[in-house]
C-alpha cells in the first residue's frame, strides 16, 4: 500500500460486466467481461467477424433435473452460451478459451471435471478451444476484452469479497 491507499482500488475502474458464478454474458459493443473462477470454469466465445463475445462461468459440471436446470450447470451454460452467440452470427466461426477448475482440495475433483465437461461440450458443438488455462491450485482473475478477444488473467493464492466488486 502506498500512503494507506490500496492500488487494486476493490475492483473499481475496471469497468465491464462482472459475470459471477451461474451466469452467462453476450455482448458486441466492446464491453469488457469480467469474472473470477476456482474450481468452476470460465468459456469465453469470440466471433472475430462481428465482435461478438460471450463468457459462462459455471461451476456445476451436469444438471439431471430439468426442474434445477440453470447456468450454474456447464451442461446448460456452454451450448445455451453457443447457441446465444451463434444467433448474433449464425454463419460465422467462434473460437474458445477455457479458465478455471483448479483443485482446491486433494480429493476434490470438481475442477477437473468442470474442465473436461467444457472441452467435450466445445468439441460437439464444433468450436475449436484455441487457449486454455486450467487446473492447478490457484484462483484466476479475468478480464475478457471483448474488442479483440483477448484475456487477462491473473491467478491468486486466495480471493476476498472485495475481489467481486468490478
Amino acid at each position: 500500500m502506498e500512503n494507506g491507499i490500496e492500488r487494486r482500488n476493490q475492483g473499481t475502474g475496471l469497468g465491464g460486466i462482472l459475470v459471477n458464478p451461474g451466469e452467462i454474458a453476450v455482448v458486441e459493443d466492446g464491453t469488457p467481461l469480467l469474472t473470477i473462477v476456482s474450481t468452476g470454469v470460465a468459456v469465453c466465445l469470440w466471433e472475430p467477424a462481428r465482435h461478438v463475445a460471450g463468457l459462462a462461468h459455471f461451476y456445476e459440471s451436469i444438471v439431471r433435473d430439468p426442474a434445477r436446470a440453470t447456468a450454474r450447470y456447464g451442461s446448460v451454460a456452454v451450448p445455451h452460451m453457443v447457441s446465444l452467440v451463434r444467433r448474433w452470427s449464425p454463419e460465422s466461426a467462434c473460437e474458445a478459451q477455457i479458465y478455471g477448475g483448479a483443485e482446491l482440495q486433494h480429493d476434490d475433483h470438481r475442477g477437473r471435471e468442470n474442465v473436461a465437461l467444457a472441452q467435450r461440450l466445445l468439441e460437439r458443438l464444433r468450436v475449436p478451444v484455441v487457449s486454455q488455462d486450467v487446473g492447478g491450485s490457484k484462483g484466476r482473475k479475468l478480464v475478457f476484452d471483448s474488442r479483440n478477444g483477448n484475456v487477462g488473467v491473473v491467478k491468486v493464492h486466495a480471493l476476498r469479497e472485495t475481489d467481486w466488486n468490478a
